[in-house]
């Protein structure tokens, strides 16, 4: 396949980073993204001839079954859909946080109630492909789903399949026009109980907004899965999570596309 990503980028802002100017000053703009999945994944229902394996609680030396039906590992992304999602969901309205959703096309198709429910809240609905495969493997290119943009008409706003960063960036647009903006993502996931994941993200606000105190604002990107998070034992992690940073101020909670908006307006694209 043709790479379509450009040259490998080392250097970044290097140590001298701009000021985000994060609305009304914020310390900190934190992005809380839900990959919406469920249903989506290798299954011999939606035609695979295997079955999934990833990001599952069934330990790192699961193996896939071949032309055969894993029970388990359905349920396990069937919790995800029928209890996980709205535990978060709740939660989320709870705080008045708005998050963006990384959905999957076909995931949204088997729970027709999930995508009015995230509308409902005014949450982000962010394209994750049509199935689950296609966004964890590398057929979902930099370069391919821009020229697929373009040849809708369709503007593509930002890309996310990036983890390069503390703050957004630019790269020229592999489509040919212009610049395309990078919000760069976190896949920070491994965690068993609700305290570590939350002094994990704890940890990490804490020295983020203490770099934005001294006019260094940053961004932080939290990556979670409804099957995961959406467990009784780990949804206390983000109250902790959310409880803390309410204890400060100039945190602003921003969708991925709000932050778009705000770099794009206060930090154009220069060739």
């Amino acid at each position: 396949m043709t790479d379509t990503y450009g040259p490998r980028d080392f250097v970044g802002y290097g140590p001298d980073m701009p000021d985000a100017k994060w609305p009304g000053g914020a310390k900190i703009a934190i992005s809380m993204v839900l990959n919406y999945e469920e249903g989506s994944e290798l299954c011999p229902e939606n035609g695979d001839k295997m079955t999934e394996i990833g990001l599952n609680e069934m330990g790192p030396g699961l193996k896939p079954m071949r032309d055969q039906r894993d029970v388990n590992m359905e349920s396990l992304y069937e919790y995800g859909s029928r209890a996980g999602i709205w535990r978060i969901l709740n939660l989320f309205d709870e705080f008045k946080i708005k998050l963006t959703a990384y959905a999957v096309g076909m995931a949204l198709e088997k729970n027709p109630k999930v995508a009015p429910a995230f509308e409902a809240g005014n949450h982000e609905i962010a394209s994750h492909g049509y199935r689950h495969i296609e966004s964890e493997g590398g057929s979902r290119s930099r370069g391919l789903v821009a020229q697929a943009f373009k040849a809708e008409g369709a503007t593509l706003k930002y890309y996310s399949d990036d983890y390069s960063d503390d703050l957004p960036h630019w790269v020229p647009n592999p489509a040919g026009d212009g610049g395309l903006l990078i919000i760069p993502y976190s896949l920070v996931s491994a965690f068993i109980t609700a305290d570590q994941y939350a002094q994990y993200l704890i940890d990490t606000f804490d020295e983020l907004y203490r770099e934005g105190v001294k006019g260094k604002p940053k961004m932080m990107s939290i990556g979670l899965h409804c099957r995961v998070i959406g467990k009784a034992g780990r949804i206390g992690a983000l109250r902790k999570f959310f409880e803390h940073c309410k204890k400060h101020e100039g945190v602003w909670f921003a969708t991925r596309e709000e932050i778009a908006d705000h770099w794009i307006a206060t930090h154009p694209y220069q060739a």
